[in-house]
């Protein structure tokens, strides 16, 4: 499932306007001693900004919100550079269909 998710999100986001550059699946972050995953990283080259996407299943949480701001900041200060623009991060939530669950 989540596989066909990353496949059609990348196809729609490439989709979404110009200036879109697919750059990683899964960008590791090295947090406090913790590792922790990106699940998306995309770059607007006419924005000049990185985009953090994050996939839930299920209601968010502010929890998840958290998270992402974390990300966020970290990639500033360990990826993004001198040029670039502030980090966007969004976090994409789907309900889970009880059909496919069972």
């Amino acid at each position: 499932m989540e596989q066909g998710l990353l496949d059609q999100l990348q196809k729609f986001l490439l989709e979404l306007g110009k200036g879109f550059a697919f750059v990683a699946r899964q960008r590791h972050l090295h947090i406090e001693g913790e590792d922790a995953f990106v699940d998306l990283v995309f770059y607007n080259y006419i924005l000049k900004c990185f985009v953090l996407i994050e996939l839930k299943v299920g209601k968010l949480s502010h929890q998840d919100v958290g998270q992402l701001d974390m990300y966020v900041r970290v990639f500033d200060e360990q990826i993004r550079q001198e040029g670039d623009s502030p980090t966007i991060g969004l976090n994409l939530c789907c309900e889970r269909n009880e059909a496919v669950a069972r």
